[in-house]
């Protein structure tokens, strides 16, 4: 065995130029394997801690149904704890106690006040500072010390409450006990998280004062348990839930991120699979040309008695010793990638900015996560692609038949004349099957991701502000309730524009939705029914969980999400009042009755959206024309360009009125299609170099092996130039079939699929 493993070594490093560029091949494409898994992994770990680290926790401990339908009056003991922390037998980081209410901010003068709603948290400082990441996002001021009267709250809100630092915040919301609850407050702190819509909707408060605001002495409503291992959260949680106390792990709490991390290993799998698809045409060709070119040798150790098993030992040991130590440094030097990255992550706030999803926020960081898997899953892949590719040298030399030492030593043939590629069929045959396949690959991974692009372009216009939309030049940076327009001097705006299929007038008012059991912040959209209905995705029939959409002229009727509906504990034909901040900046109040629940499947709209009539929702706000936006949905997308120009010559001629593409209303979106795009460029650049190393590699071994050929044509008269044309007509001629051959089924499968 060692006898045969040292000739296996010195047959490597008998071609050393072809060994060491199929080994550099190899290295790159495992390191670069490697420092790709970390990056999934880093941005996996970045959404769940973003989720877990501040507010919510990894486990939730309250009383039953608390956490999908939380209740003001739904408290339990702050002295549970010390019961929870008996029953554990692992170590965790800490409990936070929490309580959770909704009420409406105000601050500034009366001719000049803002008002909006928000989620008031109260917090035990100390703790959170141990084991939450709460302080962490504080960008002005402090956190809180546990001293009365202060409250930090999140930068969007502050933006749109004008409060600053030392300002005077009033708090108005309801008790546990039905009373008001009303309080003055300092702004201490503000904080951002990256995710404009937590930093527009929370704020916190100490705990102590949160307890004596709300009438809930001695209570809490929350326990959030932090722990050393997040993936611990269900086993724990599933021990802790009892009769009277209900634990929710963070998988329950955000089940997108859960789906995602199901699916992880398949995506790693995956990812293995198409970087070491094109590796395997490099490796494949190395060990057959090494075999090709060592036939008669085979052949003749053979004869003289060496068995099967040896030969096809020295070929597996040459494939494996190359895949192994390839994978071993190609390895390190990834691993060595994502350790320095876990520690110096890159700012790249430059290219895109922090994008929400599934309940979390993902920082615009170049963030990796070293782990054992993503080190040993590419190291036992190009290991076994090193047994894969011996296979086929194998089943040739078993074909092999015993020649004599006399028989074929000496002896070469020399054909003259024109060499076409067909000569050596199956080196022509691997070579087209490269090309073609990894550009029919390529094509359909282009094609599949441009459709779902398409998908989540189409769909989230048409729930949001459209491929165009009219605002006040100053609202999508402000978002304050006094910045509108007057909607019949917007449509004039857009007359004699066919190619707007929908215009849909808006209005965006951020208000406390109150029932007769609990009152939680909440989005009013002010709609017309009879516009949004052939367009919105929202309004078809199969988003409708109850009763039906408010007919055009319904005026207090109000379409509402199911997770508000059910925190506020309504259904088809309940009261529900909304208080609001008018347009002169006075509070208001509108009672409406439920005429249908909708669920459309995204958590944040489920919670918070309510639709009203636009027209009566501006009538209670004091301007009866004014609008946020009138979204404009297109024909056909290919029309935005020409429209926007259009439309924004029409704008130019108000001073109130402009208009915005879906890229600036939908930023979010085009962010995570943009970061999403850049991550398939870089991966099939490297596919790509991989396969053109792989073919000319493949062109380099057809040239050397044609060196005396070359050479006896040049005796016979034909120049170094013709003979350079004949190889790149070869090459030419390769790449034509190989691109036809591989367009023809990518676009094949691509309509297929």
């Amino acid at each position: 065995m060692k006898l045969l493993l040292k000739l296996a070594w010195r047959n490597l490093w008998r071609n050393k130029r072809r060994t060491q560029f199929t080994m550099a091949a190899m290295i790159f494409a495992c390191s670069t394997l490697v420092f790709s898994l970390g990056y999934y992994d880093g941005i996996l770990w970045n959404l769940i801690n973003n989720a877990t680290e501040r507010e919510n926790g990894h486990i939730c401990l309250a009383k039953p149904d608390y956490y999908s339908n939380p209740s003001l009056n739904d408290s339990i003991s702050e002295n549970e704890h010390q019961k929870v922390l008996q029953q554990l037998k692992i170590p965790i980081k800490g409990l936070c106690p929490r309580i959770s209410a909704f009420a409406l901010l105000s601050c500034g003068e009366e001719e000049n006040s803002h008002t909006q709603p928000a989620q008031i948290i109260g917090v035990d400082s100390k703790a959170e500072a141990n084991r939450s990441r709460l302080a962490e996002d504080i960008n002005q001021g402090s956190f809180l010390n546990g001293e009365f009267g202060q409250i930090i709250i999140g930068q969007s809100l502050a933006h749109r409450l004008k409060a600053e630092l030392g300002n005077e915040i009033i708090l108005f919301g309801s008790a546990a006990d039905g009373s008001i609850a009303s309080e003055i407050l300092v702004v201490s702190g503000i904080f951002s998280s990256g995710d404009n819509l937590r930093d527009s909707a929370l704020a916190f408060i100490n705990l102590k004062q949160a307890q004596e605001l709300f009438v809930l002495d001695g209570q809490i409503h929350s326990l959030r348990m932090f722990l050393k291992n997040p993936m611990q959260a269900q086993e724990i949680a599933s021990k802790l839930s009892s009769q009277s106390l209900e634990a929710t792990s963070w998988q329950t709490m955000f089940p997108q991120i859960n789906d995602l991390l199901k699916i992880w290993i398949n995506m790693q799998l995956f990812t293995t699979a198409l970087y070491y698809a094109a590796l395997l045409l490099i490796t494949f060709n190395t060990m057959y040309m090494a075999f090709m070119e060592r036939k008669k040798e085979f052949a003749i150790i053979k004869a003289i008695g060496l068995n099967q098993v040896g030969l096809a030992a020295i070929i597996m040991f040459e494939s494996l010793l190359m895949a192994s130590i390839s994978a071993v440094i190609g390895a390190v030097i990834g691993t060595i990638a994502n350790f320095y990255l876990f520690y110096h992550p890159l700012d790249l706030s430059f290219w895109f900015e922090a994008i929400s999803w599934g309940g979390s926020t993902m920082k615009p960081l170049l963030f990796c996560v070293p782990s054992l898997i993503s080190a040993l899953l590419p190291i036992a892949a190009m290991i076994l692609l090193g047994l894969l590719v011996a296979l086929i040298p194998n089943y040739r030399l078993y074909r092999l038949k015993p020649v004599s030492p006399e028989g074929g030593l000496n002896m070469l043939w020399f054909k003259l004349g024109w060499r076409n590629i067909w000569r050596n069929p199956g080196r022509t045959l691997i070579q087209l099957l490269a090309i073609a396949g990894s550009l029919a690959l390529i094509i359909w991974l282009q094609n599949l991701t441009r459709g779902s692009y398409n998908k989540m372009i189409e769909e989230g216009v048409r729930v949001g502000s459209g491929h165009l939309s009219l605002h006040h030049p100053q609202y999508l940076d402000q978002r304050l309730p006094e910045l509108t327009f007057d909607v019949e001097e917007g449509l004039k705006i857009l007359e004699n524009q066919p190619q707007i299929a929908a215009r849909m007038p808006r209005l965006h008012i951020s208000g406390l939705a109150r029932s007769s059991h609990e009152a939680k912040a909440a989005m009013i959209l002010g709609v017309d029914f009879a516009a949004e209905t052939p367009t919105n995705p929202l309004f078809s029939a199969g988003k409708i969980i109850e009763g039906n959409i408010p007919a055009s002229d319904s005026k207090n009727l109000a379409f509402i999400g199911m997770k508000l509906s059910e925190s506020l504990r309504l259904k088809v034909g309940n009261k529900l009042v909304v208080m609001m901040q008018n347009f002169k900046g006075e509070i208001t109040s509108k009672l409406f009755r439920i005429g249908g629940i909708f669920k459309s499947g995204v958590t944040q709209i489920d919670n918070t959206t309510i639709f009203v009539d636009r027209k009566s929702l501006a009538k209670t706000l004091g301007n009866e024309k004014a609008v946020h936006e009138i979204a404009l949905i297109l024909s056909e997308r290919s029309f935005l360009p020409q429209t926007l120009k259009e439309v924004s010559r029409a704008c130019s001629e108000t001073r109130n009125i402009a208009v915005f593409p879906w890229e600036v209303t939908s930023k979010q979106l085009a962010d995570t299609i943009k970061m999403d795009h850049s991550q398939l460029k870089v991966m099939i650049f490297i596919f790509f170099l991989l396969v053109t190393i792989g073919t000319v590699n493949l062109m380099l071994m057809s040239v050397l092996e044609r060196t005396r050929e070359f050479g006896l044509l040049q005796a016979l008269g034909l120049g170094r130039k013709r003979i350079k044309t004949l190889i790149f007509a070869e090459a030419l001629v390769l790449g034509i079939a190989g691109s036809s051959a591989g367009f023809i089924l990518g676009s094949l499968f691509s309509l297929y699929t």
